[in-house]
């Protein structure tokens, strides 16, 4: 009778342990940093306003009266008027804005090496940052008025006599009139800049990850029954692999420069400049004779001389610059 033995060897294979993984870090952080800002700003405001008049009125008069008088008011009669009548209005505006901004900047590290998780810090950043602004704003009015006004009068009256007022008669009005008005504006508005960044240095690579742990092997099976299996149980599985390694940390970030420069320039200007000359002059002769035979026998001579002007003006100069300059270096 055959003996069925049935033998069982049961061996176990332990599991092996699951492989760790190491994450890299994914961002890195600033090694050197400079930050730079400069703010310029310039505003003025010019209201300017000039009145000016000038009046100038002359009158002459001569009005003798006779009554029977005989040759009476024979004398020469001179009447003259000499005015220089000037009015002038004027403003000036001298306006000076400049702003001069330089910057340098200079950052120089190396990132640091990242911890085991992969992390990595970065290289050198410069930021710079330049705004400069000019404003101005002018009002300028100027006004001015120049008048002259002259006046001769002769008018004898002569009521029964004879031969009188016989005498030459001599007018004479000279005038110069003369109205300005002037508005100088001079603005000079500039803006200067200069930025200088230098950055080096650069970010580490993190560490590699560490693999993950090697698998355990099998247990060892158990001794086998007698007779089925003299021998002792055959020995348990292999070891299992290890885990595959951490990905290499990111790089840091190397040098960075950034730079920003605004300059803006802004002007108005508004002038009005008025200016009027006006020049009147009269000569009067008139007499009157009533039964004056052989009265007003005399000469008579008249004359008006008259210089008038009127100016007005405005003159303006606006002169804007921007000069910016910019260098950077990152390595």
């Amino acid at each position: 009778m055959k003996r069925h033995c049935l033998a069982m060897a049961v061996s176990v294979l332990a599991l092996a342990a699951a492989p760790s993984t190491a994450l890299a870090g994914g961002g890195g952080l600033l090694g050197g940093l400079v930050q730079q800002t400069q703010t310029a700003t310039n505003s003025n405001e010019t209201n300017q306003t000039a009145n000016s008049t000038a009046t100038s009125e002359q009158t002459n008069v001569n009005a003798p009266i006779s009554i029977l008088s005989w040759g009476a008011n024979d004398g020469n009669v001179n009447q003259s008027n000499n005015a220089n009548t000037s009015s002038s209005a004027q403003n000036n505006n001298s306006t000076g804005q400049s702003n001069s901004q330089s910057q340098k900047g200079s950052a120089g590290s190396q990132g640091s090496q990242g911890q085991d998780c992969g992390c990595s810090k970065g290289g050198s950043t410069v930021e710079q940052s330049q705004t400069g602004d000019n404003s101005n704003t002018t009002n300028q009015t100027a006004e001015s008025s120049a008048t002259n006004k002259q006046t001769n009068i002769n008018a004898p009256i002569s009521i029964l006599s004879e031969n009188s007022n016989n005498g030459n008669v001599n007018q004479s009005n000279d005038a110069n009139t003369s109205s300005s008005a002037q508005n100088n504006n001079s603005t000079e508005q500039s803006n200067h800049q200069n930025q200088k960044g230098s950055a080096s240095g650069k970010g580490s690579g993190g560490d590699k990850g560490g693999g993950g742990d090697k698998g355990g092997g099998g247990d060892k099976g158990k001794h086998g029954h007698q007779p089925c299996s003299p021998k002792d149980g055959s020995d348990g599985g292999s070891a299992g692999p290890g885990g595959p390694g951490g990905n290499s940390g990111d790089r840091g970030a190397g040098s960075q420069v950034d730079q920003t420069q605004t300059a803006g320039n802004s002007n108005e200007t508004n002038q009005t400049a008025t200016s009027s000359a006006s020049n009147e002059q009269s000569n009067v002769n008139a007499p009157d004779s009533s039964h004056s035979k052989g009265a007003n026998g005399g000469k008579v001579n008249q004359s008006n001389n008259a210089n008038t002007s009127s100016s007005a003006q405005n003159n303006n100069s606006t002169e804007q610059s921007n000069s910016q300059s910019q260098k950077g270096s990152a390595g």
